[in-house]
């Protein structure tokens, strides 16, 4: 095809994409189903517009493929703003760590004992089948950073981290294809260098890469009067590149270091906003002085309360922190009143 085609198809296949969001947000498919139809509507099944054979364009079809995974692992990085610590990554560890084994084993295992296969292409297939896609689990992920269900949190921690658990057998398979027997050298630099050093170093580096970056940036924002503390596109995209680079350089899972990138940038921006939120909360926690009390009740200003007073300041400030009028007052009200309370009396 010529520029002038390509740039027709590309024009359909995005207006169909903008035609459809609106059904497909409603049914349990994603874009990628629309992609892989268009694909075969314009190949060699189809209408047959596509005439290049995908040998010739496998190296930068690798690329382009990496890069779209390589995104979609640094946004779901960024979706997942609860600390480490939090229960919430209970299930993603569970998910990444042992039911991943599990899966492996279970698909390498039926392969070679249904199928057939050799262990090497059995393990290779239990690799590849058993992680989460990143890009196609989108619809079962945590829908922004404020999204706090924990099956969500769950799927979209185990859909970044699997890469450390997949990866390595993945290779391990490649490896067993071509020695074709287990031996302790190959098996033990696989376990060390693959393993070992990859998986950790990678989530490592990424980690903090990802809040060192993120701190210098809202540092230069707020240096330079930027309320703004999310990342624009271009610190995304450098941080993205970043990541994968080191982790290669070092001998890392780059993949790995992309997600954990966008977890260390989300972090930082976190422990920047609780910052800021315990300073306004510091400065409005002032006690108020003895003094200070009885000036807000005093209602004829002699410096001395009577009963009277005491009774109807109560009532007052009571029914004007009272915003909603229900008869309660609660943590918001609270704070709101005290601060008004702060207020009258210094004036």
């Amino acid at each position: 095809m010529n520029f002038l085609q390509w740039m027709a198809v590309l024009g359909v296949l995005l207006l169909i994409l903008a035609l459809a969001s609106a059904y497909l947000r409603w049914m349990p498919v994603t874009s990628s189903l629309i992609y892989l139809g268009f694909g075969l509507i314009i190949g060699n099944l189809g209408i047959g517009l596509w005439e290049i054979e995908f040998v010739q364009i496998a190296g930068w079809m690798v690329h382009l493929t990496e890069i779209a995974v390589l995104v979609s692992l640094f946004v779901s990085g960024l979706k997942l703003r609860m600390p480490l610590r939090h229960p919430a990554w209970r299930s993603s560890f569970y998910l990444a760590g042992p039911v991943m084994l599990a899966c492996i084993a279970g698909v390498a295992a039926l392969c070679h004992f249904l199928l057939g296969l050799s262990w090497g292409i059995a393990v290779l297939i239990g690799a590849t089948l058993a992680p989460t896609d990143p890009v196609l689990a989108s619809l079962v992920q945590v829908n922004n950073s404020r999204d706090n269900d924990h099956v969500r949190y769950g799927l979209s921690g185990e859909a970044g981290l699997n890469d450390g658990t997949a990866f390595p057998f993945v290779v391990f398979g490649l490896l067993l294809i071509e020695q074709e027997t287990i031996a302790t050298g190959w098996v033990t630099d696989w376990a060390l260098h693959r393993l070992v050093w990859a998986v950790p170093a990678g989530l490592a580096l990424g980690y903090l890469l990802g809040r060192l970056i993120g701190k210098l940036a809202i540092f230069m924002r707020t240096r330079h009067a930027d309320t703004s503390m999310s990342p624009n596109d271009s610190l995304a995209l450098a941080l993205i590149a970043l990541a994968y680079v080191g982790a290669e350089l070092i001998g890392a899972w780059g993949f790995l270091a992309v997600f954990a990138a966008g977890l260390g940038l989300r972090h930082a921006e976190m422990d920047a906003a609780q910052k800021k939120l315990s300073g306004k909360k510091k400065a409005g926690d002032k006690k108020l002085s003895s003094k200070e009390k009885i000036k807000v009740v005093d209602t004829d200003g002699d410096g001395i309360l009577t009963a009277a007073e005491h009774e109807s300041g109560s009532k007052s400030m009571f029914d004007r922190m009272d915003g909603d009028r229900d008869g309660f007052l609660n943590r918001e009200e609270l704070s709101a009143g005290h601060a008004k309370m702060l207020y009258r009396a210094s004036k």
